[in-house]
């Protein structure tokens, strides 16, 4: 990282200054007094030294002067003048592509320059394949809009809808309006029911056949949605807080909450991920490649979060910790960087994960700020270069 890039991520003001430089302090000495001495070498031990620093920096509330030079000192940098302001549109993204963003009964896109522009008042939406249009929802209206907002179909619904997700294919759209699943063609025509007494989670299959995952019941039903043929009947201890599909569409994650089951496409597990000591998943999201899962698991009671990279047969790794729920978690349109959604430290903290750790840390302080919204903005999807 350039150390004017540093500065501009570092030196936000902040109240409590001196209370986060000490515990900043704190905190560091803990982690280095937990830490097995080992001798390795010198230029290795700098990097380490430097990312451990970074990520301590994001794990607090946006640091002032004080505490953005101790961290320049400690990642080998030196103390730096007067403290530059940072732009107001917020920062470019890493990875380039689009976030599209809710809250408050608002959504937004945010493009790769950081620039903003919101999208109306719609209370969620998600991407089409490529990002060229959004579907977006609002009481008892689902509709599809172009990138400025311009709606370009329009449905009634006789319940408040929920959610909705495009189809990979783009030719299908999949809604909730109440308990009811409805199936919709990509240009808004055919409107039809799909099944009855559904809840929330819900995931289309990679491909070209119009696969759809969905919670019904006690159990997740995989359905081709052109046939109505049920593919697959997966029976659960409890009801999961949310599914996803591997990209290959070969693997089917469900959060069962202290652990990550995997199912094959015929619906038989596979696989199973624990959470290591009693902690709970608050979030996943499946690499764009591999067997890899990145999960956001909170620790028993609550106080503080971690982010991991996950797999069957993978050794765990740990990409960033802080106080705190991490909300939402995105893979950039590469998968070379993760966004890590965390509401009480006002941020998005952007990861880029190494082969034992995390090599890069950036974060977009007081987004709520930035963004305009009324709360904090959750991250519905990370999608595509221009």
């Amino acid at each position: 990282m350039e150390p004017e890039r540093l500065d501009e991520l570092l030196r936000a003001p902040a109240p409590d200054e001196d209370g986060a430089r000490e515990r900043a302090r704190a905190r560091l000495a803990g982690e280095f007094a937990r830490r097995p001495v080992a001798r390795r070498p010198r230029g290795r031990a700098m990097v380490s030294a430097g990312a451990a620093a970074l990520a301590l920096a994001a794990a607090l509330s946006p640091p002032g002067d004080a505490v953005a030079d101790w961290v320049r000192t400690a990642v080998g940098l030196p103390p730096q003048g007067p403290a530059r302001s940072v732009p107001a549109a917020g920062e470019r993204l890493p990875d380039g592509g689009r976030l599209l963003v809710a809250s408050g009964g608002s959504s937004w896109i945010v493009e790769a320059s950081g620039r903003r522009h919101r999208l109306g008042a719609w209370r969620g939406a998600s991407w089409s394949p490529h990002a060229r249009f959004v579907v977006a929802w609002r009481d008892t209206r689902v509709a599809a809009l172009d990138r400025r907002g311009r709606v370009r179909w329009s449905l009634p619904a006789r319940a408040p809808v929920t959610g909705a997700i495009w189809a990979p294919s783009g030719f299908r759209v999949a809604y909730r309006a109440g308990g009811d699943l409805r199936v919709v063609a990509g240009d808004g025509t055919g409107d039809r029911l799909l099944a009855r007494g559904t809840f929330r989670p819900m995931a289309w299959r990679p491909g070209r056949a119009h696969v759809l995952a969905f919670l019904s019941g006690a159990h997740i039903d995989v359905v081709d949605t052109d046939t109505a043929r049920r593919l697959a009947r997966i029976r659960l201890p409890h009801v999961p807080h949310e599914l996803a599909w591997s990209a290959d569409g070969r693997r089917l994650y469900v959060n069962l909450h202290r652990s990550l089951a995997v199912y094959d496409a015929r619906g038989r597990r596979t696989a199973r991920i624990r959470m290591p000591g009693r902690r709970t998943v608050s979030a996943f999201a499946p690499a764009r490649t591999g067997t890899l899962v990145a999960v956001a698991r909170r620790a028993a009671g609550g106080r503080s979060s971690e982010v991991a990279l996950m797999g069957p047969r993978e050794r765990s790794r740990v990409l960033f910790r802080g106080e705190g729920p991490f909300t939402r978690l995105r893979f950039s349109p590469s998968g070379r960087w993760l966004l890590v959604a965390w509401p009480s430290a006002d941020q998005w903290v952007f990861l880029h994960p190494g082969a034992t750790g995390t090599r890069s840390v950036l974060a977009a302080a007081r987004v709520t700020r930035r963004i305009g919204a009324a709360g904090f903005p959750q991250v519905s999807g990370w999608c595509c270069p221009p």
